[in-house]
């Protein structure tokens, strides 16, 4: 699949119910449901991207041009989940910055805001990398608990 067919079957996907020539169709599901959606998390890129390289430049900046779109349209905000770069080993810790996210810089430019999330020992923390129209988030602690969901015949326990 060349990369813009790519992009293409990704824009269709994610547009699948909301295009133009489909209004009937998409106000009568977004009527039965009330509202349209306020919040679309994609978790993470790399499930929607598929195959594509993830460092294209113009297909980062058509994928961030589609979700602004429809975030214009809709009304409703995307929150994209996506990973860093790979670290190598060793015993030095990195610092987070907008450089160490994965793939084209298009995906950074185009987004509102950027947030981190990193493991701590105290637990996550979470902080601001960039933000468009207002002050970066501060950093905040975040505490991790585990949550049993099941317990299967082996006493193992499944989180």
């Amino acid at each position: 699949m060349t990369p813009r067919r790519g992009v293409a079957r990704t824009a269709r996907i994610l547009t699948a119910g909301f295009n133009r020539r489909n209004h009937a169709d998409r106000d009568r599901r977004l009527q039965e449901r009330g509202h349209a959606p306020a919040l679309v998390v994609l978790d993470t890129l790399s499930t929607v991207w598929g195959s594509e390289p993830e460092n294209s430049a113009e297909l980062a900046a058509t994928f961030m041009a589609v979700l602004s779109s429809l975030a214009d349209e809709f009304g409703c905000t995307f929150l994209l989940i996506h990973h860093l770069n790979k670290v190598p080993p060793g015993p030095a810790k990195r610092e987070i910055t907008l450089s160490s996210i994965r793939g084209a810089g298009a995906f950074v430019g185009s987004a509102d805001d950027v947030l981190a999330l990193e493991a701590t020992a105290e637990g996550a923390r979470l902080f601001g990398l960039k933000a468009r129209n207002t002050d970066k988030a501060p950093a905040k602690l975040l505490g991790v608990h585990r949550v049993y969901l099941v317990t299967n015949e082996d006493v193992d326990e499944v989180t």
